[in-house]
């Protein structure tokens, strides 16, 4: 996820009340285990469906208090939105998830920690370097005032917010409403919407538009930075994952809790039935109704499934020969009179000496780009580089383009609160049924969500949520 904290939605949790979260949540997890543990091995198999980082999460939790647990996966990999590719451009890149977001308690940066996998600081608040649609560069002074404007924009957003009733509207309509306020110049007015594309936008993978002012900015995040993982992302699913058994290309067709045992059909893998069964299916995939279940899911999360909204955040990487760009920035931007399109680059040279650049694309204008074929997409992006940095600078030698909103086992990037919907959906969307079905992801909770710190989260919360289910199960026997 795009999250410049700075002049983010986010509000940051203080650092020694994450602690304490942190800490009761996996306090409560090993006290229910040992109690599990005490009355003998744990009588119960689960199955998992999802190798993503929730589901191995989770599935860690429950085989170390000693359950039987199978992880079924659709795909051939581990990790679901979680996707280290090492051979597209020599080193690793993510096609997914790409940062830590906040360390201060955050239960994800403590996995990589205790998997000794490296992490460092891609000083994501930095000062950006920004060309507007003529490729002249903004000076230090212009993008202050930017600033100062945009933050203007955020407060009246907020007073908006306080004051909108019973009735929702859009983010974008209330910036509507708040712009011929600020008196903004043509070109100050291009610039504003820019910011609006890095800073809201590309943080929830949706145009502004789409987006609930109601439930803007109303989420929970980590302080502490946020965190590049060189060695690649997948190094933490492939910690969780060790001894598991995970069944690969098990694409599930069917779930039937109406007896004792829940039965699980799969396209490849045969039939599961468990006594537990943990759901990691992402929003998307719930939407597509490709999986039934049997009987229908709760009315509320159905709802739910389908209320909130399915983001699409795309990027696009570009290795070059050598770098044209300057190695002192974090993030290379581009103001355009079409706000969505390439607002936004991140600079990789500047952490690992590597000459890639990773283009950055949501909603409307990402959607429009998975119709067309890579060449196409990689030569438009190139024609905003060739904008910004002359028209000489040369092709790049490899490149990668991702398309999260096709991907047939996810059908988006992350989940979004759109107008008219709720926070309260993420948690119908979470909640156990029957105490046999349980569910998590990064759309399972209202708190945290839309982010793999969020997914690993909610997994831990479902191991917990099995683990109480089980020891009363065990004293009603």
């Amino acid at each position: 996820m795009a999250n410049r904290k700075e002049l983010s939605r986010r509000k940051l949790l203080q650092l020694g009340g994450a602690g304490v979260i942190l800490s009761s949540l996996l306090a409560k997890n090993n006290a229910v285990a040992g109690r599990v543990k005490s009355a003998g091995k744990a009588n119960g198999k689960i199955v998992v469906i999802g190798a993503g980082i929730s589901g191995l999460g989770a599935a860690r939790v429950l085989k170390d208090s000693g359950f039987e647990v199978t992880v079924i996966e659709a795909r051939q990999r581990i990790g679901g939105r979680i996707f280290t590719d090492r051979t597209s451009l020599g080193v690793p890149i993510e096609l997914g998830a790409s940062w830590i977001h906040g360390i201060s308690g955050n239960p994800l940066y403590k996995l990589a920690l205790k998997g000794g996998i490296q992490a460092i600081d891609c000083e994501y608040d930095s000062m950006p370097q920004i060309f507007n649609n003529d490729g002249k560069e903004l000076s230090p002074d212009a993008i202050l005032q930017l600033k100062c404007v945009f933050s203007k924009l955020k407060k009246r957003l907020m007073h908006l917010q306080g004051a909108l009733g019973d009735k929702d509207k859009s983010v974008a309509e209330s910036i509507s409403e708040i712009v011929p306020d600020l008196n903004l110049s043509p070109s100050d007015a291009v610039l504003l919407k820019h910011v609006i594309a890095t800073d809201i936008e590309n943080d929830y993978a949706a145009n502004a538009d789409r987006l609930s002012l109601r439930f803007f900015d109303e989420d929970e995040s980590f302080t502490g930075g946020d965190y590049l993982v060189p060695p690649g992302y997948s190094r933490t699913v492939e910690y969780l994952a060790r001894d598991l058994d995970i069944r690969m290309n098990a694409v599930v067709l069917s779930v039937d809790y109406s007896d004792s045992k829940v039965a699980i059909d799969t396209e490849r893998a045969g039939k599961f039935t468990a006594d537990y069964v943990l759901v990691t299916l992402p929003l998307g995939v719930l939407k597509k109704k490709t999986v039934q279940f049997t009987p229908d899911l709760p009315t509320a999360k159905q709802k739910a499934i389908n209320e909130l909204g399915m983001g699409i955040f795309d990027k696009v990487y570009l290795r070059l020969s050598e770098s044209f760009w300057s190695s002192k920035y974090t993030w290379i931007e581009f103001a355009d009179e079409q706000p969505d399109r390439w607002p936004m680059f991140f600079n990789i040279l500047k952490f690992t000496g590597e000459p890639i650049l990773v283009a950055f694309n949501v909603g409307h204008f990402a959607l429009q780009l998975e119709n067309k074929e890579s060449p196409e997409i990689i030569a438009d992006c190139m024609s905003v580089l060739r904008t910004m940095y002359g028209a000489k600078i040369p092709d790049p030698i490899a490149a990668k383009c991702t398309s999260w909103g096709k991907d047939p086992f996810a059908f988006g990037s992350y989940s979004y609160i759109p107008v008219n919907a709720s926070s309260a959906l993420y948690d119908d969307l979470g909640a156990p049924v029957n105490n046999r079905l349980f569910f998590a992801g990064e759309a399972c909770s209202s708190k945290h969500f839309s982010s793999a710190d969020a997914a690993y989260m909610s997994g831990l919360n479902a191991a917990k949520q099995i683990l109480q289910s089980a020891q009363f199960s065990k004293f009603k026997e």
